[in-house]
């Protein structure tokens, strides 16, 4: 990931991987949606303050890890072009 962004990579605080990796693990809980096999998932934390991209190495029966995030822009409310993130 390092490679691909480059100078985008971003350090995210330790109690930031593990808001986003319970976001994760809630959001696919409440769809019923298994982590049955290790796999890699995107969380979008829409949250004012962080507004970040991560991903997160989830895997069953072991612990999720999050491997790298990516700052993005949610759009500002009010103004033009400005459209809700969807969750799921």
């Amino acid at each position: 990931m390092k490679l691909a962004l480059g100078t985008q990579d971003v350090a995210v605080p330790q109690a930031e991987r593990d808001r986003a990796i319970a976001l994760a693990r809630k959001a696919l809980q409440t769809r019923n949606v298994p982590i049955d096999h290790p796999q890699l998932v995107m969380v979008v934390d829409r949250a004012v303050k962080v507004q970040r991209l991560l991903v997160v190495f989830a895997q069953p029966g072991a612990a999720w890890e999050v491997l790298g995030a990516v700052k993005v822009s949610t759009g500002r409310p009010g103004q033009a072009e400005h459209f809700k993130t969807p969750v799921g």
